[in-house]
């Protein structure tokens, strides 16, 4: 059954896009790791990480692209690739600059790990993850950073692992709790998305509010009855 639940949890995941899926992916691992610490990005930005966790030696980096049709897998894998590369090298000092990588100081992470703090670990997920050229493209950009970077931030010897929904659905188990929350997760983004252009001349009418929500989401009007 916890199977069955785990599949049911990675596909929702999969459905989810930008900050609906970093919310879930943060309250997923908050649920099952203590001490889990979102990381907010006021007043200067988040140095590139999500959340940290085991006293701040491991980061998370989250990243929930838009799915598009006319997207090639190898279209996907550049986008991924790119964005999880970028957040590596700001966490390990560096940008590129042609070629070459250069130092720049993240001034963000020096106020968010505690003094003397590297990470040791850092989970790059991700709502796709169907090709493992993302895994050797992303290992070769660790491997380069290693031999450039101060790492101020990062232990030299760090491990940076990549995970879809489906892995992170097994990696910890899922209950029907889990499940509700995620589903909730994507019938919001689908609120939003219905909402955009949407007008409601009084917004403090709660009915009205429901009304209007049944409107534009009929396929759920049990769940805005329960509202």
């Amino acid at each position: 059954m916890s199977s069955n639940l785990a599949e049911v949890y990675a596909r929702s995941l999969a459905e989810l896009e930008e900050d609906a899926f970093e919310d879930e992916v943060c309250a997923r691992f908050a649920s099952v790791i203590i001490g889990f610490q979102t990381i907010p990005d006021v007043p200067h930005g988040d140095g590139g990480l999500d959340g940290l966790s085991h006293s701040s030696t491991h980061g998370y980096c989250c990243y929930g692209p838009q799915y598009k049709a006319a997207k090639t897998n190898q279209d996907r894998v550049d986008d991924i690739v790119r964005k999880f590369g970028d957040d590596v090298r700001r966490l390990f000092e560096l940008e590129t600059d042609g070629k070459k990588l250069v130092q720049k100081d993240n001034v963000e992470l020096a106020t968010i790990l505690p003094d003397g703090e590297r990470l040791v670990e850092i989970k790059l997920v991700v709502n796709w993850f169907d090709d493992h050229r993302i895994v050797g493209r992303i290992g070769t950009i660790v491997k380069k950073c290693k031999k450039v970077s101060r790492c101020r931030f990062v232990d030299p010897d760090v491990q940076v692992v990549v995970l879809g929904p489906k892995q992170l659905a097994h990696q910890y188990p899922v209950d029907e709790i889990t499940l509700v929350r995620v589903r909730q997760s994507k019938f919001v983004e689908a609120i939003q998305v219905s909402a955009q252009d949407l007008v409601i001349e009084n917004a403090k009418d709660f009915d009205l509010k429901m009304i209007t929500l049944q409107a534009i989401r009929p396929d759920h009007s049990e769940t805005v009855g329960r509202l």
